[in-house]
């Protein structure tokens, strides 16, 4: 029984092959009907819903065949989990660089405003380690500080209400 979807569109839904050896099958059909997707089911260089290819190419005497489909498979869901990995690393790595960016440019507009000297030393010592640390994460900068990094992130939005009373102001 084999099934496919392309984008949520189901074009082909439980089809069943009953191939036995010795036999020759000819595949017919309207167009659109699928036939060319089954074939390049059949063939593994599209894989199906439901996951029994390997066995029909086995059992036609294809072993060959049926190992290169596994194969194929196992490849095609490996790149697609680091494509995945490396899609969450870079949308973690736009969200930290992004974070970075507003917490600098509200230190920024304090040292434009009153200077960093005005704010509590534990505020002070965590605006300075931002500006030398653009990149560093929460938790980067928490190790430094011998804090958490829920510590530094509420110290983080001290710093940002301050910066918004500031622009608030002009």
């Amino acid at each position: 029984h084999i099934s496919k979807e392309f984008s949520g569109v189901r074009v082909l839904e439980d089809v069943n092959l009953d191939l036995r050896r010795g036999e020759v099958h000819a595949l017919v059909g309207e167009n659109g009907a699928g036939k060319s997707t089954l074939m390049k089911i059949v063939m593994g260089i599209y894989t199906h819903d439901s996951g029994q290819i390997e066995d029909l190419l086995t059992f036609i005497s294809c072993p060959l065949m049926s190992m290169e489909v596994m194969e194929t498979k196992i490849l095609k869901e490996r790149r697609n989990a680091a494509n995945r990995a490396a899609n969450c690393d870079n949308a973690n790595i736009d969200k930290v660089v992004g974070a970075a960016e507003g917490q600098i440019r509200d230190i920024r507009r304090l040292m434009g405003d009153q200077g960093l000297t005005a704010l509590p030393e534990e505020l002070r010592e965590l605006a300075a380690l931002r500006l030398e640390n653009p990149e560093a994460s929460l938790r980067e900068l928490g190790a430094r500080l011998g804090l958490s990094r829920s510590g530094v992130n509420h110290r983080l939005r001290r710093i940002a209400e301050l910066a918004g009373a500031i622009q608030k102001e002009k």
